[in-house]
Parts: structure tokens; C-alpha cells; sequence
């Protein structure tokens, strides 16, 4: 007894050290990436702000579903609320939740890890994963908190079964409520690795299953049951179901965008940026097939050795079966951790070639942990003090928007189709959308209804995309004609680098 009490004393310790270790690294990193020394927020003006505007909806006692439109499921919508809840609706929490995210993943791939590599290779993933996958996709959207759902359930599978089959139940249960084919399609991954491991029986197989569902079904149907009951049944099933299978047209949302994400090389400085994109699509999803071919060929007598393997497959094919409709360079990213794992297990193993690309993701890592930090902060930027705290921009052409929007409103004022300025100033956003699109995103029903706000509660400021191209779906037309027949054009701005103008349209009388 006394040997084995010093053995997991050691464990402990030694998991404690390597936890410690890897939150400090990612701390560190993730801390300098999205905060100006010494505690500026940087600016986010991605898909994100989406989900922080719903949050305020839910502030303001909106209700999801009901009161405004959702395409997924409620689970980033209800953790970004909270978290301004608790902490109020300031500009530094927003990249909080970047640290929180990146912090708690680094955390959960090196428990994973530690199960199915040993020495410093324990961190090989983690560092992968922070080098040349979240630092490319720092857009904190659903995908990540459904992988980290989905991570969380192969981190508690992985030392074992038993009860912690219904853990990892709640942790699909989770995935679900953030993405929900996400959460569904990693559940039924679980009960294939259940399936695959049946040495006990089909009894214990059927226990081990249920056992699965139960915790499942009860988070799902209590926080979906809720808002089926404060919505209405078809309001849930049009927005979670119908819309995404019938209103999702646009090349994002097809096979085609694979591979159409690709950095153009302008010069050397470029080159820096093309690392990430090669090892990606490398790796998601071939990886995986790599890996469970190999799993394939071994002995029996290593079976207890391959669980690992085996799960960490599994779930990373789910992962990318949830994203492969729509497979964008950005997507692939969310659903890339596992491939780390599989990669790095793979090139710990013999073989002078294996050691060579080790070495090499090594170096490259290791390079990138530290030049990207430091371009972050060297790089050009201008703070403003806004309604929601001081902020830092590093793209010139929104920093000028922001600056000149604040000089002609007030908190309170409205203000439509531009996220990032109406969070950033305080400002409110009259309609039941957050943007009208070229598509199918944007029916015909929303556009009814957004003008019908407009006439009645005119926003002081719309902003439009003069070069968005119109499509056999768009139906925005008679949106953009208002714009055009009531307000007046007052300033254009080069956003993303200057790559796209944004035109903002001033509410005014014309001329008769």
C-alpha cells in the first residue's frame, strides 16, 4: 500500500507540474496575442461579435428564438451572457474569453496527451496547436466551444470507463448545446468506440450506452425543452433544423471553399503566414485514416495501448464530419486539435524520417510561439476610449470608423448591419437580425420585417457593403433601395487591411 500511495503522489505531482507548465505557456501566449501591454483589449470584428450581441439581446430580456433568430444551438449565446452578467459589458471581456478558451483547450490536450506520449513530447500538441491552429482562426464562434465540449469527453474517456461514461454523456450533451450536429455527431462516435471495444457483451455493451444517453438527454431536453416551451416547438425545430439544411447557400457553406483560403505570397514577410495553412489541410482529415490504418495492422496484444488512438480517431472524424458541408480554412482550424494529438503520437515513433518532421515541428512551433506574440504587439495600432473601456485597433480603416462614428452618436443611438460599432459604442441595433446578407441567410420574411422597424424606428446610421454582389438568392433588394431612397451616403472606409470599402448611410430628407 505504501508503494503504491508514493506512485500516485508522484502521478499527482507530476500532472500537476505538466498542467502547470502548459497553462503558463498558453497564458503567456494567448495574453500578448490579444492584449496590448500592458492591458489594452485588441479589437475582434469577427464572426464572434454575433454572438456577443445576442448575449446583450439576452441582457435586455430577449429570448432566443423567440425574440431574435439563431442558427445553432444556445450554449455560446448563454456563456457569453453570463459572462457580462458577472462581469459587466466591457471590451476586455471579450478577449477574456479567448484566454479562457485557448487556456482550458492547452489544458485538456495535454491531459489527452500525457495519456499517449511521454517525456517533453506531452507538449508537442498543445504547442501545435497554439502555433499554427488557434492563432489562425481567433474567431471565438460555436465550432470552439463544441470541440472543447467534444475534447472534454475524450479527455474523461481516456483514463478509463465506468462512470465516467456518464461524464463524458454531459460533456456530448454540452457539445450539442453549442453546435448541434457537432455534439450529435461526436455522441455517435462514442457509441461506435463502444461498439468496436465490446469484449464484455452486448449486456454490458446496451449498460454502457444508456448509460451515455441518459446524462445527454437530460441536459439537451432541459435547456431545449425550455425554449421549445418560450418559442414555440416549430420556432426551434425552422431555426436548428429547416434553416440549416434549407437556407445555408453561398460557397461557404459548399465543399468548393476547401483549399480557396489560401495566403497570397506578396513577399517574404508573407511566407510566415503559410505554415499554418499547409499543416491544416495536411493533416484534417487524412490524418486520422493514417493513424486508424496503422491501429489496424498491429497485434492483438497491444489492443489496451490502441483505445487511446482509437477514440482520439473517432471523435476527430466526427469533428470534421460536422464542418465538411461548409469546410472553410477557418472551420478546418476548430476541428484540428485532435489531428495534433494523432500527428504527434505518430511521429513518436522510430524512423529517421519521423524524427526529421518532429524536430521540424519542433523548431517551427517554437519559432512561432515567440514571433507571433511580439509582431502582435509591435505591429501598427491606435487606441480609442470607447463606451465599453480603451481598445486597440490594428486594422487602420476600422479604427477611423470607430473614431469617426463616435463623434457623431451617443450611447443608446441606433444603428444597423455593423456588429463591431454597436458593441464597441454602446450603440442599439432596432431589428431582429444583426446583418442582412446576399442570400438565403437573408429571407424574404426578415426582410419584411427589418423594414418594417425602419420605417417605424429609424436607425441614425445604416452601413452597407457597396461591392457585395447580388446573387440568384438575395433578397435584400428592397432593403437596400430604402437605404438608398432615405438616407443620405456620408463616408466610405477601407476595412481589413483595405481590402473591402464599407459605406455609412445617414438617415436624412431628400429633396422632393
Amino acid at each position: 500500500m505504501s508503494t503504491l500511495k508514493v506512485t500516485i503522489e508522484k502521478t499527482l505531482k507530476s500532472a500537476t507540474r505538466t498542467n502547470l507548465l502548459a497553462f503558463s505557456i498558453a497564458f503567456v501566449f494567448l495574453y500578448l496575442r490579444t492584449f496590448h501591454v500592458p492591458a489594452v483589449p485588441f479589437a475582434v470584428n469577427g464572426d464572434e461579435l454575433l454572438f456577443f450581441s445576442r448575449a446583450l439581446r439576452i441582457l435586455h430580456g430577449q429570448v432566443i428564438f423567440r425574440d431574435f433568430f439563431e442558427l445553432v444551438t444556445p450554449g455560446t449565446d448563454l456563456l457569453y451572457a453570463l459572462g457580462f452578467k458577472l462581469f459587466g459589458v466591457r471590451a476586455w471581456v471579450l478577449q477574456v474569453w479567448h484566454i479562457v478558451l485557448g487556456t482550458t483547450l492547452c489544458l485538456v490536450i495535454t491531459s489527452i496527451a500525457r495519456r499517449i506520449l511521454g517525456g517533453l513530447s506531452v507538449f508537442l500538441p498543445m504547442l501545435l496547436f497554439l502555433a499554427f491552429d488557434l492563432s489562425s482562426a481567433m474567431d471565438l464562434t460555436h465550432h470552439w466551444w463544441g470541440t472543447l465540449a467534444a475534447l472534454s469527453a475524450v479527455a474523461v474517456l481516456i483514463r478509463g470507463l465506468e462512470w465516467r461514461i456518464a461524464v463524458a454523456g454531459a460533456f456530448c450533451g454540452l457539445a450539442t448545446l453549442f453546435t448541434q450536429v457537432q455534439g450529435s455527431l461526436v455522441l455517435f462516435a462514442l457509441v461506435v468506440y463502444f461498439v468496436l471495444l465490446r469484449a464484455d457483451g452486448m449486456v454490458r455493451l446496451w449498460k454502457q450506452i444508456v448509460l451515455l444517453l441518459l446524462p445527454f438527454l437530460g441536459l439537451c431536453g432541459s435547456v431545449l425543452g425550455y425554449y421549445a416551451y418560450k418559442a414555440g416547438a416549430h420556432r426551434l425545430i425552422f431555426d436548428l433544423v429547416t434553416f440549416p439544411l434549407t437556407g445555408l447557400s453561398g460557397p461557404i457553406n459548399s465543399p468548393r471553399i476547401y483549399l480557396h483560403a489560401l495566403p497570397q505570397l506578396r513577399g517574404i514577410g508573407d511566407l510566415v503566414r503559410l505554415p499554418p495553412f499547409l499543416v491544416i489541410y495536411a493533416l484534417v482529415p487524412y490524418v486520422y485514416f493514417l493513424s486508424l490504418s496503422s491501429l489496424r495492422v498491429k497485434s492483438a496484444a497491444k489492443q489496451d495501448q490502441q483505445k487511446p488512438m482509437l477514440l482520439i480517431n473517432l471523435v476527430g472524424i466526427a469533428l470534421f464530419l460536422a464542418i465538411c458541408s461548409g469546410p472553410s480554412f477557418f472551420r478546418l482550424c476548430t476541428v484540428a486539435p485532435p489531428a495534433f494529438l494523432v500527428c504527434a503520437a505518430m511521429l513518436d515513433q522510430p524512423g529517421a524520417m519521423r524524427k526529421f518532421l518532429r524536430s521540424t515541428f519542433w523548431c517551427v512551433s517554437a519559432v512561432l510561439m515567440i514571433w507571433l506574440p511580439v509582431h502582435r504587439q509591435i505591429q501598427w495600432h491606435r487606441q480609442l476610449f470607447l463606451t465599453t473601456g480603451e481598445v486597440s485597433f490594428t486594422d487602420k480603416g476600422q479604427w477611423q470608423e470607430t473614431n469617426w462614428i463616435q463623434q457623431r452618436t451617443s450611447p443608446g443611438d441606433s444603428m444597423f448591419n455593423q456588429g463591431a460599432e454597436i458593441f464597441y459604442l454602446g450603440l442599439q441595433n432596432p431589428t431582429h437580425a444583426e446583418f442582412v446578407n446576399n442570400d438565403d441567410f437573408t429571407s424574404v420574411e426578415d426582410v419584411k420585417r427589418i423594414l418594417d422597424v425602419l420605417q417605424k424606428s429609424p436607425p441614425k446610421y445604416v452601413a452597407l457593403d457597396p461591392d457585395i454582389p447580388t446573387t440568384p438568392r438575395d433578397h435584400a433588394g428592397p432593403f437596400r433601395d430604402y437605404i438608398h431612397t432615405h438616407y443620405c451616403l456620408e463616408q466610405t472606409f477601407l476595412l481589413g487591411l483595405a481590402q473591402y470599402r464599407e459605406q455609412l448611410w445617414r438617415q436624412c430628407k431628400r429633396a422632393p
